[in-house]
């Protein structure tokens, strides 16, 4: 996740204070100010995640889950306005999602921990053909919140996850020359928002 991240890459700062589907992040202190475009640019598949505005946290279309079978991920450092556009004067982070193999495989993990967290996240790549692969993967998180609301208005408590991501990418080979690498992705987040405790 977003801040699992931000714990193993120096000078990277992820805040999640409207969600973790909306993380926003920095490199170096360099910060965006309120109803001004990120800093950091969130690239996935080399495709930007587009916001809907200029107060936008993040990337929209990079919303949770994204980091879900994943073949690397990349963080740049510095203004890349040469080669990735406006917006990314902190820096760029790029997700690569695992391209479909010519091998039968996948794998399967989960994880139970504290306020109930339930976590199962799984791939499958299956070769239809010499030219024609197929990658389904897939993650469902949920975990209550930590911060109990007792006014009895909204939700029951606040600062929880529940999200369910899909992704579907396929790859077809079209002549030995050209080839077609096609990505689907799904995400859908029900997290009741972020509370501070007083």
């Amino acid at each position: 996740v977003a801040t699992d991240l931000a714990a193993y890459t120096p000078s990277l700062s992820v805040n999640q204070r409207y969600g973790p589907e909306k993380s926003s992040f920095s490199i170096r202190g360099f910060t965006q100010d309120q109803s001004t475009a990120p800093t950091v640019g969130v690239y996935f598949a080399e495709v930007v995640g587009v916001r809907a505005q200029g107060g936008t946290t993040s990337g929209n279309t990079v919303g949770a889950g994204a980091f879900t079978d994943l073949e690397n991920v990349q963080v740049l450092k510095g203004p890349q306005g040469t080669l990735f556009g406006r917006n990314t004067t902190g820096g760029a982070i790029l997700l690569t999602p695992k391209k479909p193999t010519d091998n039968l495989e996948g794998y399967i993990e989960g994880t139970y921990g504290n306020y109930d967290q339930m976590r199962l996240q799984g791939a499958l790549n299956i070769p239809l053909a010499d030219t024609f692969k197929v990658r389904l993967a897939g993650e469902r998180n949920k975990r209550d919140g930590y911060i109990k609301n007792v006014s009895g208005i909204g939700p029951k408590d606040y600062n929880d996850v529940d999200y369910t991501y899909l992704r579907l990418s396929i790859v077809a080979e079209l002549t030995p020359d050209l080839e077609n690498y096609t990505i689907f992705h799904y995400s859908d987040s029900s997290t009741n928002g972020y509370a501070t405790k007083i």
